[in-house]
């Protein structure tokens, strides 16, 4: 019996087409926006919490946005800063922010824009209770309940969110 270890030219035309083939996918998918290690942008902890020193945490929850292969996770704090109104909580959390080294970069109606030369690319928005919702944060069910009470305790509270730009 004679074993003959030669591979036939069409089994290695083959092999070859089959090579092509799945580089070609490859190709094609990465091309399409496909990414297989995804560009994560996260705000380091300790900015989140020199961010919480400014009143008492009531509530944190983050959201991850994804685009162009990029996924951008959002920090968002619930704060009570001891005031009694919205206007006063806004005042008081951007005056301690200021205080911390944070940076003014724009204001809008009922929003303060900052960034901290300290932590790299990071950016901070500070706005009323109202702006919770639009937020779309899931939170647990006693600060829920406490924000459904209608307590006028509420209007000093400030959500803070925090996120890394590219």
């Amino acid at each position: 019996m004679n074993l003959d270890k030669t591979v036939h030219p069409r089994t290695m035309i083959n092999v070859l087409k089959c090579t092509s083939l799945a580089l070609s996918i490859l190709f094609a998918l990465s091309g399409c926006g496909t990414q297989w290690f995804p560009n994560w942008l996260e705000v380091e902890t300790a900015a989140i919490d020199q961010v919480r020193e400014i009143g008492e945490t009531l509530a944190q929850a983050n959201a991850e946005l994804t685009y162009d292969g990029t996924v951008q996770v959002v920090d968002i704090v619930l704060l009570d800063v001891g005031t009694a109104t919205s206007d006063e909580a806004l005042e008081v959390a951007h005056n301690r922010l200021l205080q911390q080294g944070w940076r003014d970069r724009g204001t809008g109606p009922n929003l303060i824009q900052m960034m901290s030369p300290r932590w790299e690319q990071v950016a901070l928005s500070i706005g009323p209770i109202s702006r919770l919702r639009s937020l779309k944060v899931q939170l647990d069910s006693k600060t829920e309940q406490m924000l459904r009470s209608g307590s006028s305790r509420i209007n000093g509270f400030v959500v803070i969110d925090l996120s890394k730009m590219a």
